[in-house]
């Protein structure tokens, strides 16, 4: 475990638990990475920590989570802009389990709406085109982003990856509305589709 990792999260504890070095350390190696420990739910946390750290941790994560949210909602929703990459890096990097996210950009290029459409597992998510499409409908939506993580590493885009969004951009030729990218994360590495020319 990373020395500096484990002086970081005991910064962030200090005023809360007697230990704050033991606790991150304790932590940090149950975890694997400050990366998996963001991602994990207040009941895996306090398999290893008091219920006090547990409370902090997660209002810490949540204002992170705000503050992100916030950022992603002020400017233009450009596909490359990082404020969007920050906000879907910070949610989907951490999960175990694949998670497939629509979000919805107006005509304004805001983001009037973001949606989990589907969970799944490390073989992979299951989500309906012709859901996205009725709430792209509901929210007169213009654009869509495209999202999901892989839990196992590998940020490369899939052929399975290719066909489903291929897929929604079909279906917006018919309703009116683009596909601005599909962003795939993984542990440490965002990839956009659409710069790779794959749709």
């Amino acid at each position: 475990m990373e020395p500096a990792s484990i002086r970081t999260l005991s910064r962030v504890l200090e005023r809360v638990v007697e230990d704050p070095e033991v606790v991150s350390e304790r932590l940090l190696r149950a975890h694997g990475s400050a990366n998996a420990l963001l991602g994990a739910d207040a009941n895996k946390l306090s398999l290893h920590a008091p219920p006090a750290v547990v409370e902090h941790l997660s209002a810490v994560k949540a204002w992170f989570r705000q503050a992100l949210h916030t950022a992603a909602l002020e400017g233009p929703c450009m596909y490359t802009s990082d404020s969007i990459l920050n906000y879907l890096q910070f949610d989907l990097s951490p999960l175990r389990v694949e998670k497939f996210r629509v979000l919805y950009v107006n005509a304004n290029m805001r983001l009037i709406a973001d949606d989990t459409m589907g969970i799944g597992n490390e073989d992979g998510v299951l989500a309906s085109v012709s859901e996205v499409c009725r709430r792209v409908l509901d929210l007169s939506a213009k654009y869509i982003i495209l999202a999901h993580n892989h839990p196992g590493g590998s940020a490369k885009p899939s052929d399975k990856d290719v066909g489903f969004t291929r897929r929604f951009v079909d279906a917006g030729r018919f309703l009116d509305f683009t596909v601005l990218d599909h962003i795939i994360i993984a542990k440490e590495k965002v990839v956009s589709m659409k710069s790779l020319n794959l749709f």
